[in-house]
């Protein structure tokens, strides 16, 4: 046997020790290797926890938000019930308004005279008209002064125990032409206008009725028994107003139709 393959033999002292030290140098490389991506593991683990913890908060914060939304639309459920039942007491109110003066009328026009006699005058005017009434049918009758200007005429409100005596009324002022307070023995030559009481609610409603004929073209705006009508020409349908939600409708209706 040659000294080369003795040096080379596995159980040659010089060999085990090259093998040994090939063997600690990649051992400590394999470590190093292994340690770079223990870090490297434990960073993401480190930063997956913190995203873990993130994501609980927002869950928490989204769940909030849920709850406060749900909420907020239950609130915003029983706001709309509410608008609604306000509405239908409004509209309660508004004809339970109505109601409370629906047998009477209002006489514009009556010159004021000293120590008058409104019951007398009334009877003058009811006389003159055609229809002379009983004194029994009237409740009560008396003058409103004006609020604003103390010399304007104060109007008369006249209240009647039947609707149908108001009904004859207004159906004999209708059926004939204007007049005067000359008419009726008074000097002057102002007009007298007839008309049935109204609430303060369905007078602002008149009015609004009354801007809708103007600008839409309409022809005749009118009230009959405490209820307001509205009607284009004397060919075309009639209108009932019990809103401006009706005025509403109805502007949008004519809109599509006119050109």
């Amino acid at each position: 046997m040659t000294s080369q393959s003795v040096d080379e033999s596995p159980c040659n002292p010089s060999t085990i020790e090259k093998s040994l030290k090939s063997l600690r140098v990649n051992l400590n490389s394999y470590k190093n290797t292994e340690n770079q991506d223990f870090s490297k593991l434990e960073s993401c683990l480190v930063k997956y926890e913190l995203l873990i913890i993130e994501n609980n908060k927002l869950k928490g914060k989204v769940l909030c938000l849920e709850s406060k939304l749900f909420d907020a639309e239950r609130k915003l459920i029983e706001l709309d019930k509410l608008k609604n039942d306000i509405l239908s007491l409004e509209s309660k109110l508004f004809v339970t308004n109505q109601k409370l003066i629906d047998n009477d009328i209002v006489i514009d026009g009556i010159p004021n005279t000293d120590s008058e006699n409104i019951l007398e005058i009334i009877n003058n005017l009811t006389t003159f008209l055609g229809i002379p009434l009983n004194e029994s049918t009237i409740n009560d009758c008396y003058r409103v002064k004006s609020i604003h200007d103390n010399n304007k005429v104060g109007k008369i409100v006249v209240k009647f125990i039947r609707k149908i005596d108001k009904i004859k009324i207004l159906n004999a002022v209708q059926g004939r032409k204007m007049f005067f307070a000359k008419d009726l023995g008074f000097t002057g030559n102002n007009a007298i206008y007839i008309q049935e009481n109204l609430s303060t609610d369905l007078n602002f409603l008149l009015k609004k009725v009354r801007d809708f004929k103007i600008s839409n073209n309409f022809k005749y705006a009118w009230t009959f028994n405490g209820h307001l009508f509205l009607r284009k020409n004397s060919a075309s349908d009639v209108f009932r107003v019990s809103s401006e939600t009706d005025l509403i409708k109805m502007e949008n209706e004519f809109s599509k139709i006119e050109p």
